[in-house]
């Protein structure tokens, strides 16, 4: 069985989140098409450096349903270091795991705004 997943991606995330080259910042789920997504079991996302054929890290993504042509899954880049990236998803099915996609639009993983301050 050979699974795939296409690289039609969309990283989103809050209003902040655009810096002044467009380069999306902090993004909090990602868009795919994965024509076999009858057939597999999960997906697994991956956030490779530029011109990287590994990841520098994984995430899996479950199994979310596909809506419109679209599966949507919520992601949390907190734990990559400050710097810019790209995603690849693959899909799995049992033992079977899929080729990576091909790479996302680049998107930044930014220091946040501490959520709140309280002066004592």
């Amino acid at each position: 069985m050979k699974l795939a997943c296409v690289a039609l991606f969309v990283l989103c995330a809050g209003p902040t989140a655009w810096a002044s080259a467009q380069v999306l910042t902090n993004p909090s789920r990602v868009e795919f098409t994965c024509p076999d997504h009858a057939l597999d079991d999960g997906h697994e996302i991956g956030f490779f450096l530029a011109g990287a054929t590994e990841p520098v890290q994984t995430a899996l993504l479950g199994d979310p349903p596909e809506v419109a042509g679209l599966v949507t899954a919520p992601i949390d880049v907190r734990p990559l270091p400050v710097g810019s990236y790209t995603a690849q998803v693959r899909a799995n099915a049992g033992v079977e795991v899929s080729a990576w996609s091909e790479p996302s639009n680049p998107f930044g993983r930014g220091l946040a705004a501490p959520p709140g301050v309280v002066v004592r």
